[in-house]
């Protein structure tokens, strides 16, 4: 009996001892998307898939502005690069023009430099009014990337005469209860941070006695405004975390608030694992457990039979999928009909 089933965007068909692979090629072409600001000091551009290549971006003004105008940030899923406007000539401008060029590919898939000119907008939203009115803050409804506002305070109104300086450094976090045995503190800052005094933060663990807590406090490599704090935690452990003020002073030389975390870790007997023999590995192969939609969740690596294990699996449904990574570049690749290449 002939089978149909779908893995990886490959489509396979049995029957006997034959199988016939078939795969949709990828003909997506990397392509501008949008162009927004949700903070002043800030400009997002966005793309259909993941950046492949070089872009350049330059202000187009009449005057001039610092050379280092920028610092550069790239999100989780490396579709979109935020640009932080250092230099106040450029962010005080609510409608900021720019010449982007990034590669393309024409109709018989050649690459080649497209250049456009994009003009990024940042809009002022008024404070909400007694009567609920639309009033908050911040660029492009509902555009707000990476992070909320943990105080939920906002600024007042500027002037058009007053000088437009970023105020107030706020962070998003996951000190929460339960907090995961598999997770570490998550901080997001509002502003990228220029300065930490790391020795001024007290970590504890609550128990009959005030434990100090040590660890370790780490930068992501691409997500520059989210930081880690990494320790040792075992389950149903109470932790107490306090940030005074002043650790953290940004780009714009804001300095935090007094930050105060209480939390307590999951019950080990909440999670489950999942033990897979891997059998007839010949080549680097990569083993996943995805979402029931297809989220990939965990990924590891094997080179040979062996045995993995998937910890800290929440109560859900998962699937599982191994492909071989025969080009070495840690991510699934569709076929090429015309190159004769299996996906």
């Amino acid at each position: 009996m002939a089978r149909l089933f779908r893995n990886l965007s490959c489509y396979v068909t049995s029957v006997g001892d034959i199988r016939l692979f078939m795969f949709e090629e990828d003909f997506n072409q990397q392509f501008y998307k949008e162009t927004y600001r949700t903070e002043r000091q800030q400009v997002i551009f966005t793309f259909n898939e993941e950046l492949k290549d070089s872009i350049s971006i330059y202000p187009v003004l009449d005057t001039s502005f610092a050379e280092n105008w920028f610092i550069e940030e790239i999100t989780k899923k490396q579709d979109s690069l935020v640009l932080w406007l250092t230099d106040s000539i450029l962010y005080r401008i609510d409608s900021l023009q720019f010449q982007v060029n990034y590669t393309m590919q024409d109709s018989a898939r050649k690459n080649y430099i497209k250049t456009d000119t994009l003009i990024a907008f940042f809009t002022e939203k008024q404070k909400e009014d007694k009567k609920g009115g639309n009033k908050g803050k911040g660029g492009k409804e509902g555009k707000r990337l990476n992070f909320d506002f943990l105080n939920g305070e906002e600024e007042e109104e500027i002037e058009e005469d007053s000088v437009i300086l970023p105020s107030e450094l706020t962070f998003e976090h996951n000190a929460k209860e339960p907090f995961e045995l598999n997770k570490e503190v998550e901080l997001i800052s509002r502003f990228p941070i220029d300065k930490i005094n790391s020795d001024l933060i007290v970590f504890s663990k609550m128990d009959d006695d005030t434990i100090p807590v040590k660890f370790k406090l780490s930068q992501d490599e691409f997500e520059i405004r989210k930081f880690y704090l990494e320790f040792e935690k075992d389950e149903e452990e109470a932790f107490s975390l306090f940030i005074p003020a002043g650790v953290f002073t940004d780009i714009y030389g804001n300095i935090n608030d007094t930050l105060e975390f209480k939390f307590k870790t999951r019950t080990l007997d909440f999670y489950s694992t999942v033990t897979m023999e891997i059998i007839g590995v010949k080549e680097k192969s990569i083993v996943q457990v995805l979402s029931e939609k297809g989220a990939i969740l965990e990924e590891q690596i094997v080179f040979s039979d062996t045995t993995v294990l998937f910890n800290y699996l929440h109560p859900a449904k998962y699937k599982f999928a191994l492909y071989y990574d025969s080009n070495n570049n840690d991510k699934w690749d569709t076929g090429n009909y015309g190159e004769l290449k299996q996906a």
